[in-house]
């Protein structure tokens, strides 16, 4: 596991065009035992055909990556809601966890580079996750949310694949 936390990107995206959803939906599935040892309820909203045009493989780790962070977070259960918004602008993939939240210093310093060890159950592979998201020209931001919890949004602009090759 530690090796897939430390999975740095170091090629460039292999674009394509996939559904978000079956993407998500397989991420869920590959950690559904630590998803009910740790007694946390998922609730994935993304509709059913959402598309998005990046590197499938890399957004997969990037995903997995911010659902062990919320696994993490949360060692004696809660919940896990995953959603998507699709602009015009491009999507926006949230992940958010009824954690402890993100204290105002780990929220200021949390997608810095230099920033790897876990804080508050938000490990590494947040970093990597700030990569992918800059290798598709993208961002990704983190914030408490206001019932408790953090979230964690990762925006991939849009293009098509035209603009992609």
């Amino acid at each position: 596991m530690n090796d897939v936390l430390r999975f740095t990107p170091h090629r460039p995206p292999r674009w394509q065009t996939f559904v978000v959803g079956d993407l998500v939906e397989e991420v869920c599935q590959s950690l559904v035992r630590p998803l009910e040892d740790h007694c946390i309820d998922v609730d994935v909203d993304v509709p059913p055909n959402t598309l998005v045009t990046a590197d499938r493989e890399m957004f997969r780790q990037a995903v997995w990556n911010l659902v062990q962070n919320s696994i993490d977070a949360m060692p004696h259960g809660g919940e896990l809601v995953i959603t998507s918004y699709d602009s015009p602008a491009g999507l926006e993939l949230e992940v958010a966890d009824s954690g402890p939240g993100l204290s105002e210093q780990d929220l200021q310093q949390l997608l810095r580079l230099s920033s790897s060890s876990e804080q508050n159950g938000y490990g590494a592979g947040l970093v990597v996750v700030q990569q992918i998201a800059e290798l598709h020209r993208g961002s990704v931001t983190a914030m408490n949310c206001p019932e408790g919890g953090a979230a964690f949004t990762i925006k991939i602009p849009r293009r098509t694949m035209e603009a992609a090759a």
